[in-house]
Order: C-alpha cells, then sequence, then structure tokens
C-alpha cells in the first residue's frame, strides 16, 4: 500500500480499542486507512492477550502511520482509551472502537471546519447506525454544513438530544482532552455514560463545531454493550455521578438554563433504564415496569427540579405504556 504522505509528527491521533473482533476490527482500521486526509497516526490497542493483532490480523500492507499495541494485560476499555491518549504527540486525537466505521472524508472535513485561530476544542458529527453496514455511508460528501456552537448553545442542545453525536467520536484538542482527564470513569465498572460527558467536559474550554452528516457508523450487535447489558444499576450509579458533574460544569457556564439541562439529561437516563431492565429476560414484563417506577422515584425524581415532576410523570406513563403495548403485540403475534 502506497501512502501519499507520513509526518514523523502527525496532526491527528486516531486512537483504536479492541478486544477479540478481528474481523471487525479489520474493517474498522480501513476505514481509517482509507481517509481522504492522510497526516495521521493509528493506534491499535489490543486488550486481547490470547491473540497479538498484527499486520495480517487488520489484512494491510506495511503502514508506517499505523502501531500495533498488544498489552501484556487487559488493561480495560477506559484505561486502554486513555493510555492511547497519553501516547499522542498529535494537535488533534480521535478515539474509536473496534465495531464502528468512520466515513472515509471524517478527518478532513473536521479539520477544514476549524477556522484559524478559532477557540474550538472538538468537532463533532452526525452518526448513522444498524446492525449492517449502509452502501450510502460510503458515498462521497464533498460540502457539509457546520455550526460553531458557545459551552452554553452546545451543552443545551446536547443535553436535550437535539445533537446526535457519540461523544467520544469527536476530532478533540489533544491537550485539552488531556486536561480533563481524558475519558472519565464513571460508576464502578464498565461506565455507562462516560463517552457521554466527554463533550461536556470539553465545552467549558472553548466552541464545538458541529457537522450537519453522518460521519460515524455505529454498529450494533449482540456484543455490544450498549445493546446487552441489563445491568440497571450500574446505569443509575454512573447517571449519579454525571449528573454531579454536568450541575459543576453548568454552574461556571454563562447563559445556561442549568435545571433545563439537568432534566434532559435525567430524561435520557430514564428512556436508557427502560431499555436496560428490559433486556433481563429472567423476570416477567410487569415486574420490568414495577422495577422502572421504583427506580424513576429512588434515582431520577430526586435530581430534576419540581416544576418538571408533572411533565416527568406524564412521560413515564406513555413510556410505560407503549412498553406493555408492544410487549402484548409480542406475545399474541
Amino acid at each position: 500500500m502506497e501512502n501519499n504522505i507520513y509526518d514523523p509528527m502527525p496532526n491527528v491521533t486516531v486512537g483504536i480499542i479492541t478486544y477479540n473482533r478481528p474481523e471487525m476490527l479489520r474493517e474498522a482500521v480501513l476505514s481509517i486507512i482509507n481517509q481522504t486526509y492522510e497526516n495521521f497516526e493509528l493506534l491499535i490497542g489490543n486488550d486481547y492477550t490470547e491473540t497479538p493483532v498484527t499486520l495480517d490480523t487488520l489484512g494491510i500492507d506495511s503502514d508506517p502511520r499505523v502501531k500495533i499495541l498488544n498489552h501484556s494485560h487487559n488493561m480495560g476499555e477506559i484505561r486502554n482509551m486513555n493510555h492511547l491518549l497519553e501516547l499522542s504527540q498529535a494537535e488533534w486525537f480521535v478515539w474509536m472502537a473496534d465495531d464502528d466505521l468512520f466515513h472515509q472524508s471524517f478527518l478532513e472535513l473536521s479539520l477544514n471546519s476549524i477556522s484559524p485561530g478559532s477557540q474550538v476544542v472538538a468537532v463533532y458529527s452526525a452518526y448513522t447506525s444498524g446492525s449492517s453496514i449502509k452502501k450510502k455511508f460510503f458515498d462521497d460528501v464533498k460540502r457539509v454544513k457546520s455550526n460553531n456552537l458557545t459551552p452554553s448553545i452546545f451543552i443545551s442542545k446536547y443535553t436535550s438530544r437535539e445533537l446526535m453525536v457519540i461523544g467520544c467520536y469527536g476530532l478533540m484538542k489533544t491537550k485539552t482532552l488531556k486536561e480533563v482527564g481524558g475519558m472519565p470513569s464513571l460508576g464502578s465498572s464498565f461506565s455507562p455514560y462516560s463517552d457521554t460527558l466527554v463533550p461536556i467536559l470539553l465545552s467549558q474550554f472553548g466552541s464545538i463545531n458541529y457537522l450537519k452528516a453522518p460521519l460515524c457508523f455505529l454498529r450494533t450487535h449482540a456484543g455490544s454493550l450498549s445493546v446487552s447489558s441489563s445491568d440497571a444499576q450500574e446505569y443509575a450509579n454512573s447517571a449519579a455521578e454525571f449528573l454531579t458533574r454536568l450541575t459543576d460544569i453548568c454552574r461556571n457556564v454563562n447563559d445556561i438554563n442549568m435545571e433545563q439541562c439537568v432534566f434532559n439529561m435525567v430524561g435520557w437516563f430514564r428512556d436508557n433504564d427502560l431499555e436496560v431492565m428490559a433486556r433481563n429476560s429472567s423476570i416477567s414484563r410487569f415486574r420490568v415496569g414495577w422495577n422502572f417506577i421504583y427506580s424513576q422515584f429512588k434515582n431520577n425524581y430526586c435530581k430534576v427540579s419540581t416544576r418538571y415532576w408533572f411533565r416527568f410523570t406524564i412521560i413515564n406513563i406513555k413510556l410505560l405504556t407503549v412498553f406493555f403495548l408492544k410487549s402484548i403485540y409480542r406475545k399474541l403475534f
């Protein structure tokens, strides 16, 4: 494979974490190798000690931009991610999981959106998802509209899910990312909302660009924690720490409605709560509903302002109604 450019001090570091997904890893790596922007380094952190990752594993020829780190022990997802960040000396950094993809223009369009001398600390794009890769995801994207968002506007739009982005899949200022501590650890185990917190942490230090095009592909599959974990308590623990961090940040951001942002995030957590609880096949649908109601009163109502309680209750009722109707439909058909 010929590379048109290689710089010993690349402008971008892409850090991929992997654990025993060789086929998916190969596709993820190729989505980076084939980027239209070429001045990057690719660091691969392999936590699966039983089988080292090699160039043969990746299905590529020798490429000086690719560096493989086969860890001597399983570092765990967050430590692996932060280790790759520590190694980066580039101006910009991007994380990636071994089961996802970036559009071939992801790096180029992200970098082109940054004006010289601007205070941009990160560039995020929309994403698409599915169990199989959509062919149109690989279509050429020439021009994409970019919005530059101040901290208050970004946090407000992000917490309300008006901006659907994957928190760790952005072009992030390496220095700033290191200053905020990299990938945070929330809860006690797999920290389900850690990547969700990253953009909010970064937004304290400058503006964020948002690209209105799905330049990331989030693959959903049985081996993904985002679609398989039923550890409702860990989600609740992570959410509680998230809200503490969010509240502290909002207090230092001008022109932001902190109560609204907290309410928005609690709604985000509430929706996930029901999905996570519903994955537990060992209990009845009625029991799932009861556990959901109990968790809302125990974990969520106390987090939001009382003026939002009525609206929160109505949404909970709607969610449960849809949940039970779907359960009945599956039994009948």
